[in-house]
């Protein structure tokens, strides 16, 4: 899961502006889901406060509030934390449509990390 100033530093690049405040209003989730779960930042499950705006309707909205740029910024932000920014075989097919979708993509990529973990864990 990227940070901020890593969302900010990928539309400065792309972009030529940072795009801070579409970064918070997409991962403003994230203090609901700790509250939520109880758990502290950084755990796994804080993963899942992207159910709520990281997939195409979550780009409309920003669309509706800030224009174009601000959801090509949205795209950005999502591809980051979902691994598909800058990934030699992600397709458009790939980014997450809506809530549904989003959650499908979650459990893949969460598997993924784990398998990840583990093959780490098992050259160490």
């Amino acid at each position: 899961m990227a940070d901020r100033q890593t969302h900010c530093a990928d539309c400065k690049e792309r972009l030529g502006e940072t795009f801070n405040r579409v970064h918070a209003w997409l991962d403003e989730t994230i203090k609901a889901e700790k509250n939520r779960t109880g758990f502290p930042w950084g755990d796994i499950r804080l993963m899942w406060h992207r159910v709520y705006r990281h997939h195409q309707l979550g780009v409309e909205t920003v669309r509706e509030k800030w224009g174009e740029q601000a959801a090509q910024a949205a795209i950005i932000h999502i591809k980051r934390d979902f691994g598909l920014l800058d990934h030699p075989t992600a397709t458009d097919e790939d980014f997450p449509k809506n809530r549904k979708h989003t959650e499908i993509l979650l459990k893949f990529y969460l598997e993924d990390q784990i398998r990840q973990i583990e093959g780490a864990n098992d050259a160490s």
